[in-house]
């Protein structure tokens, strides 16, 4: 977490936050499995997340937990953005109202109708996903260029800007892992900021290339699986357009369903 870095402590302070899943870590105090939230649609990890008691309100920073506890949320998180769902809720301050009104001899009481869940996928907004596609990362033309050499070279690689700052890991897991089972890709790219790291996703070999193919003929590229999935699409948008200069990239990678 970045230093000097405010966490709000109470319901009020989560209005604008976003709830993005479950964690795998029951509450100290209530023993509920604690809601995962995000400060914003671009959440950093994990200065940009906590988890949240959806009875008692406890908030709960990533580093406070346990080795472990840290480990099942890193993984719950970047699960939550390789399966596509970007965003998946409404606000924590919503819940909390909602929870106020049901609770009845201590119990929470929610039925499925009371709370909005929805979909928010990063640029569909600006861009419109076509159907029978997900959204996985607005992936930059170098950022493609490093996965695919993780993934020729089976070995992490790493980016670094001119101060020797590493901007861009991609991290190599070998076929027999227990990762590579999970995710179904060997290279996990992850984007640093200072003190912070965000998982961009687990790419695979062909989405990478797709996205290099993409940035040099100017236009959009499909692509079909290797191993896993169905393929998919990499949308191109001309670098002048605005939501290029939002998304500071020119390609957009999108798995088929």
């Amino acid at each position: 977490m970045q230093e000097g870095k405010s966490i709000p402590e109470t319901s009020k302070s989560f209005e604008s936050w976003l709830v993005i899943g479950l964690s795998d870590s029951r509450c100290s105090n209530c023993d509920l499995a604690m809601l995962i939230v995000a400060k914003n649609a671009d959440p950093e990890y994990p200065g940009d997340v906590v988890c949240s008691c959806l009875q008692c309100r406890a908030v709960k920073l990533p580093i406070d937990m346990t080795m472990h506890q840290q480990s099942l949320l890193h993984d719950r998180f970047s699960e939550i953005f390789e399966n596509g769902v970007d965003l998946a809720g409404n606000s924590i301050e919503k819940l909390f109202e909602v929870i106020a009104s049901n609770m009845a001899g201590g119990i929470v009481q929610l039925r499925n109708n009371e709370v909005e869940v929805g979909e928010i996928r990063r640029g569909e907004e600006d861009a419109p996903i076509p159907d029978g596609y997900r959204s996985i990362s607005w992936l930059r033309r170098y950022e493609a260029e490093a996965i695919v050499y993780s993934h020729k070279h089976k070995k992490d690689y790493a980016l670094k800007s001119s101060q020797e700052q590493i901007v861009f890991q991609c991290n190599y897991f070998p076929d027999t892992s227990d990762e590579y089972r999970k995710f179904r890709s060997n290279v996990q790219a992850i984007r640093v900021n200072n003190s912070n790291q965000r998982v961009v996703g687990w790419i695979r070999l062909e989405e990478a290339r797709a996205v290099i193919q993409a940035d040099d003929d100017h236009k959009d590229i499909e692509f079909g699986p290797i191993r896993f999935g169905n393929g998919g699409l990499v949308q191109y948008f001309s670098e002048d357009l605005d939501v290029a200069k939002k998304y500071r990239s020119t390609t957009r990678l999108l798995r088929k369903d």
